[in-house]
C-alpha cells in the first residue's frame, strides 16, 4: 500500500512538473513574440509613393513626316570639267569688249539634283553652276508633276502634268537626252540655234501606253541663254510636241523615234523715242570741226515691239542594239524651221524684211568597247538662212551659210562614277573670206577634252 501510494505520488509530482515546465515554455515563447511584434495600437507607418516609370518618347507627328519624306527624296549630280580649243581662238577683244580666246579650262557644268518620288506626285530641283560666260550659278529645273502611275514597275505614267522651269517637249536632244548622258560635246549646232538653252517655264502634259509615248507642252517661249531667258516679253505663245514610239523588237533590239512640232511668235524688241541731236564726222581727222562735217539728227517716235510667227518641225530616230560588245547606238534627227534660230544666225524677219528659212540634221553612232571604253563618230550639218544672198561683183547671187561638221571621239569610262571624253570637231564653212573677198571656209576646228563624275 506504501509503494503504491509513493508511486502515485511520484506520478503526479512529475505531471504537475511537465506541465509547470510547459507553462514556462509557452510563457517564453509568448515573451519573445510579444518583444518582435509590433504594438497593437502603434500607428501604422505611412506607404512610399511608388517611383514613376519613365515614359519613353514617342515620335512625334512632325518627325513622322519628316521620316516619311526623306524615304522619298534621292540626291544626283554631276561635274563636267573641260578643256577646249579652237583654230579660231585668239588673246584678243572684239569690238564690244568680247573675248576672243577659247583655249582655255572650263566647268561646262556642275549640276547637285534633288527628286521626289510618291506614288502620284514628283518634283525636282536642280541648280547649275559653270564659267562657260564668266562664274554663274542658276536654277536650272524646278518643277512638279502630278501623275497617274503606269501599269508596272518603271513604265511611264500614263498621264501626267507638269509645271515649272522644265525642258521643252520637241525631239530627242531637247526632249529627251539630258546634258548627264551626252557623250558628245555638245548638242547638234541646228539644236543648239534653236534651243541656246533647253529649260523653258511654262506647263507640259505628257504620258506613255504599251509602246505609245506622247508629250505636248505650253512654254513662255524664252528658254535659258536667249535674249529674255527665263522671263516672257509676251504671254505664252510656242505650243510643242512629240508623238513617238518606244519598242523592243527583240531582247538585244531597242527601236525608239518620233514626230515633233512647234508654233509660237518670236519678239522684236521696240525702240525708244529720241530727241534731235548733231554728229559729226572728222572726214580730214584734223581734229576740227568744219561745217561740212556735221550732220542734224531729227527726233524720232518710239516705234512699239512687233511679234512675228515662227515655227519648227522635226523627226528622230534611234536603234540600240546589246552585243557582247557592248551597246551600238545609231542616232539620227532633222530640223526644218522658220524664224526659229535664236542662238546662232538670230532670225528677226522684221530687222531683214523677210522670213528665214533653217535647215538641220546630224547622224551619230557610238560603240561601247567592253565596259571601260567607246569610240564615236556624228555628222552635222546647220543652215541658218536657205535663201541667203551675197554680194559679188556688185550683184546679189545666192549664198551659201551652212556648217558641216564631222566630229570623231573616244572615251574611257569608269561605269557609273566617271568618264573621260575626247572629241575633235573638223568644221567646213563658208564664213570667212579669201584675199579677194570671195567666200572661203573659216579656219575655225575645236577639240574638247572633258571629264565628268557623277554624284
Amino acid at each position: 500500500m506504501t509503494v503504491t501510494i509513493s508511486r502515485l505520488l511520484g506520478c503526479s509530482f512529475g505531471v504537475i512538473s511537465c506541465l509547470v515546465v510547459g507553462q514556462a515554455w509557452a510563457a517564453d515563447e509568448e515573451d519573445d513574440v510579444v518583444v518582435t511584434a509590433k504594438p497593437v495600437d502603434a500607428k501604422p507607418a505611412e506607404a512610399k509613393p511608388a517611383e514613376p516609370k519613365p515614359i519613353e518618347p514617342k515620335p512625334t507627328d512632325a518627325k513622322g513626316a519628316l521620316a516619311e519624306t526623306l524615304r522619298h527624296l534621292s540626291f544626283s549630280g554631276f561635274v563636267q570639267a573641260d578643256y577646249h580649243g579652237s583654230q579660231a581662238s585668239e588673246p584678243e577683244l572684239t569690238q564690244g569688249g568680247v573675248l576672243l580666246n577659247e583655249n582655255r579650262f572650263l566647268i561646262r557644268a556642275a549640276r547637285p539634283r534633288l527628286d521626289a518620288d510618291y506614288t502620284y506626285a514628283q518634283a525636282q530641283l536642280e541648280l547649275d553652276a559653270n564659267t562657260v560666260k564668266g562664274p554663274e550659278v542658276r536654277l536650272f529645273h524646278a518643277f512638279g508633276t502630278a501623275l497617274l502611275p503606269g501599269p508596272r514597275e518603271g513604265a511611264p505614267p500614263i498621264v501626267a502634268a507638269s509645271l515649272g522651269l522644265m525642258d521643252t517637249p520637241f525631239g530627242y536632244e531637247v526632249g529627251l537626252l539630258p546634258q548627264r548622258a551626252q557623250l558628245f560635246g555638245e548638242r547638234s549646232l541646228a539644236s543648239r540655234a534653236f534651243f541656246p538653252g533647253i529649260p523653258d517655264l511654262g506647263l507640259r502634259l505628257f504620258g506613255g501606253l504599251s509602246f505609245v509615248r506622247w508629250s505636248f507642252g505650253l512654254m513662255n517661249g524664252s528658254p535659258l541663254d536667249t535674249t529674255y531667258a527665263a522671263r516672257a516679253p509676251m504671254s505664252p505663245r510656242d505650243v510643242s510636241f512629240r508623238l513617238g514610239v518606244d519598242t523592243h523588237p527583240t531582247r538585244k533590239i531597242e527601236l525608239r523615234g518620233g514626230v515633233s512640232g512647234l508654233r509660237g511668235k518670236g519678239f522684236h524688241p521696240g525702240t525708244d523715242a529720241s530727241k534731235n541731236a548733231i554728229s559729226w564726222t572728222d572726214v580730214n581727222e584734223d581734229g576740227v570741226i568744219q561745217p561740212s562735217e556735221l550732220q542734224a539728227l531729227p527726233a524720232t517716235a518710239a516705234a512699239p515691239s512687233v511679234l512675228f510667227d515662227r515655227w519648227l518641225v522635226g523627226a528622230d530616230v534611234q536603234v540600240l542594239l546589246h552585243t557582247k560588245l557592248g551597246l551600238s547606238q545609231l542616232s539620227a534627227e532633222v530640223f526644218v524651221a522658220s524664224n526659229m534660230d535664236r542662238g546662232f544666225a538670230i532670225a528677226d524677219p522684221v530687222l531683214l524684211g523677210q522670213n528665214t528659212r533653217e535647215l538641220g540634221a546630224y547622224v551619230s553612232f557610238i560603240q561601247e568597247l567592253g565596259r571601260y571604253a567607246l569610240v564615236g563618230l556624228r555628222y552635222d550639218y546647220y543652215d541658218p538662212n536657205l535663201d541667203a544672198l551675197d554680194t559679188r561683183a556688185g550683184k546679189l547671187v545666192p549664198g551659201n551659210q551652212a556648217v558641216h561638221t564631222v566630229a570623231p571621239m573616244v572615251g574611257a569610262v569608269l561605269p557609273g562614277h566617271a568618264r573621260l571624253l575626247f572629241e575633235y570637231d573638223v568644221v567646213r564653212d563658208h564664213l570667212g573670206r579669201d584675199a579677194s573677198g570671195l567666200p572661203t571656209d573659216l579656219k575655225n576646228d575645236g577639240f574638247n577634252l572633258r571629264l565628268q563624275v557623277d554624284l
